[in-house]
């Protein structure tokens, strides 16, 4: 049984950097046996690929954030780093030291991507307690996220009481349609409406305009009041950086085009081992991506049920991004692990069960999210056919 939710102790601070980043410094490191902050900085730089030259201080804070996570890792020893802009110069020779422990990663990185991204995975999961409290709770299940994205949803009048009336109306009226529990509902209404009271006039200045105003609402209001409701301690700054890296380490994904809710449906797309326990602090140390091999005994079937949900009778074409999406979200598959095994049905041709047909998408994807492709060509609508007694 899945857990409902693991409470994390204490605070957390989350690097503002890319796992990708992480990488690039580690390899670094690992290929001249040490560094400078300076120098690092300018490799990260330079494989940001920024078009205008760089100043001595650009990427900073990611270098340090990056330089911070090694020693705390314990796969680099660092020197005093740069809590400013203005110690940048000053601070530029710090010096930075691979260990034996970082230098193992980086040569798992040289031969074996896949492993060394598990490995900085379960090193996060042990050392991060919001990132691990995230993992557990899509563990458990989806989280929806009834984003604001326009200022329909979020009361147009701009008053105390219309906002409030919008936010709560909007929101909850999506939530409820996806088995969102009472408890948390009455933990979202409850903190939306102190999180607009406490907006006030901020709602109202003229200095503000249409986006700007759906802005403050969905990270000031919706996101923190989600959070709320799901007992999760961070803030909406944080979600946002923790659900990047999980979707970098390939530990979750999320959609906007699941026909059951209007938002996004966030998932978790591998299992652990052990499972972390619920009111408990034992991270895990093996982890088991659902990826193709996962996958492939299980997609015709999730396929054809999703087909029928939204083809229904007619048995006509089907968007293909609503499929994608009841599919990954069904069996906790990553988007490119969908477009792999639909490459498989669609090259076997007739003799596949279920046969393929595929028309060119008329619409773009949902923002954030990639088109349906199987192997160069994009799909747009997608049409089953049974091969079951021919």
């Amino acid at each position: 049984m899945r857990n409902s939710g693991i409470r994390p102790v204490g605070t957390d601070t989350i690097p503002r950097a890319s796992v990708e980043q992480f990488f690039t410094a580690l390899s670094h490191l690992a290929s001249n046996g040490g560094s400078s902050f300076d120098l690092l900085r300018r490799v990260l730089y330079a494989q940001a690929g920024r078009r205008a030259p760089g100043s001595e201080c650009a990427l900073w804070t990611v270098a340090r954030d990056v330089l911070a996570e090694f020693h705390r890792l314990g796969y680099a020893t660092v020197g005093v780093l740069p809590r400013r802009r203005s110690d940048v110069g000053r601070l530029g020779g710090s010096p930075c030291e691979i260990t034996n422990q970082g230098q193992r990663l980086a040569e798992a990185f040289a031969t074996n991507r896949g492993q060394a991204y598990d490995s900085l995975l379960l090193a996060w999961m042990a050392a991060h307690p919001y990132f691990l409290g995230l993992i557990v709770r899509v563990l458990a299940g989806p989280i929806y996220v009834p984003d604001v994205t326009n200022a329909a949803q979020a009361g147009e009048g701009r008053s105390v009481q219309a906002v409030t009336a919008a936010v709560v109306k909007s929101c909850l009226g999506r939530l409820s349609g996806v088995g969102f529990p009472p408890d948390k509902a009455a933990r979202f209404e409850s903190s939306a409406r102190h999180r607009v009271e406490a907006l006030g006039r901020s709602l109202t200045s003229p200095d503000l305009d249409n986006k700007a105003f759906v802005d403050l609402i969905q990270d000031g209001v919706v996101i923190p009041s989600l959070l709320h409701a799901e007992g999760l301690p961070f803030d909406a700054v944080t979600f946002k950086h923790l659900l990047k890296a999980a979707h970098e380490f390939f530990a979750a994904a999320s959609t906007s085009a699941h026909p059951d809710f209007v938002g996004r449906v966030v998932f978790s797309t591998c299992d652990f081992t052990p499972t972390p326990a619920d009111g408990g602090y034992a991270p895990p140390s093996a982890v088991q991506h659902h990826g193709y091999s996962y996958a492939r005994p299980r997609f015709a079937d999730a396929l054809v049920k999703a087909y029928s949900r939204t083809a229904g009778v007619s048995a006509g074409y089907a968007d293909a991004y609503a499929l994608r999406a009841i599919v990954c979200v069904g069996i906790r598959i990553q988007p490119l692990v969908f477009g792999a095994c639909l490459r498989d049905l669609i090259a076997a041709g007739e003799v596949a069960d279920p046969m393929v047909y595929t028309e060119l998408p008329f619409t773009p994807p949902p923002p954030g999210e990639s088109y349906v492709e199987s192997g160069t060509r994009r799909i747009g609508r997608i049409k089953l056919k049974s091969n079951q007694g021919a």
